[in-house]
């Protein structure tokens, strides 16, 4: 699991997201470990006028006003498909998330409250997952998915909703969006064709040959159309299907409770 702390800050009438100092890492051993991370995703107009410097990183007092989102769950499931069976996968599930509320409580009591959560997305629809069931296709969904694996997704989701549940009841004073990415990815890929995109199992780089090194770096021939796939490389989603996904889910269609990402640090809380 990998969580992002963002601070949003307001730059005229424009909206600049800004990481904050910590990042939380959550490895197959389930340890949770502490690194700083700073970083920045910046809209390219506000960059030329605003290019970050110590005046405008976010102050202390700016910490209990932003919004941390948190990602969890792909990297665990896969590591566990991989080296694992799928019974021991799903044992699994409640020490992953088991580590969720010590990482909350300690941004909790750092001023954090107002928290965006990402549930764990179709691993089963992702080409590399297929690619080593196509020959078994009573192994697949009518979607060309592997039925198991998202079966296992799904249940890590309700528990992790149930966590989140568990959690607002600790912690009254903190807002927590619940973000159903999981459904937002599965319609993509339900409904791929009409979407404009190819069928989800062709991602684009699946036929890139070695052709030099630049930098220490291996590149290669993309495919023709890097926009008409939902996958890049087999295992992350291309800019045109994140731009599809983050559309959706920004604007609060798939969250608990229903609010928009502007909304979702602004509904009324006490801090405490």
């Amino acid at each position: 699991m990998v969580l992002i702390l963002q601070q949003v800050v307001h730059l005229s009438d424009h909206l600049v997201i800004v990481h904050s100092i910590f990042g939380f890492r959550f490895h197959s051993s389930f340890n949770l470990k502490l690194a700083p991370l700073l970083s920045t995703i910046n809209l390219p107009s506000i960059v030329r006028r605003n290019p970050l410097t110590i005046s405008n990183l976010p102050r202390p007092a700016e910490f209990s006003q932003a919004l941390y989102t948190i990602d969890i769950g792909q990297n665990d499931l896969a590591h566990g498909f991989q080296y694992t069976t799928v019974k021991q996968v799903l044992a699994s599930i409640p020490d992953i998330i088991g580590q969720l509320p010590q990482a909350i409580h300690t941004l909790y009591n750092e001023g954090a409250r107002f928290f965006w959560v990402h549930n764990t997305g179709p691993i089963g629809c992702l080409p590399v997952s297929v690619l080593y069931e196509i020959s078994k296709p009573w192994n697949l969904d009518k979607n060309g998915c592997v039925r198991l694996q998202n079966e296992v997704a799904v249940e890590f989701n309700r528990q992790l909703k149930d966590m989140i549940s568990q959690l607002r009841a600790q912690l009254p004073f903190a807002r927590f969006t619940y973000v159903d990415v999981y459904s937002a990815k599965y319609t993509l890929v339900s409904d791929a064709k009409n979407l404009g995109f190819v069928e989800a199992v062709n991602f684009c780089c699946g036929n890139c040959m070695k052709k030099g090194m630049a930098n220490g770096t291996v590149y290669g021939n993309p495919c023709n159309h890097p926009s008409k796939h939902i996958s890049w490389d087999g295992i992350h989603y291309s800019q045109a299907a994140n731009t599809w996904v983050a559309e959706r889910i920004l604007n609060g269609s798939f969250s608990d409770p229903p609010l928009s990402i502007q909304s979702a640090c602004h509904h009324q809380t006490t801090i405490l």
